[in-house]
């Protein structure tokens, strides 16, 4: 069963592993996102749910992009 929430805190969790991964601070991360560091600690908190446009700013911040793929289907490697 698929649970929004849950997948949420599981992204948002690996976010931040490669936020730490990275050596890059929640403040240092909030510039280049432009937003404040408040935004990015209740998001990696899960005491808030941040926007998909917070949401996406952080994965490209920290060199990710968001792919969509149908379930079951195979990802290429690149």
């Amino acid at each position: 069963m698929f649970s929004a929430e849950l997948k949420e805190k599981e992204l948002i969790n690996q976010l931040c592993e490669i936020r730490k991964q990275k050596k890059i601070t929640q403040e240092q991360l909030a510039e280049m996102t432009g937003n404040k560091q408040q935004a990015i600690s209740r998001a990696e908190n899960n005491m808030h749910s941040p926007s998909l446009r917070l949401f996406c700013n952080m994965v490209n911040a920290l060199g990710y992009e968001i792919e969509i793929v149908k379930k079951g289907s195979v990802q290429n490697t690149k």
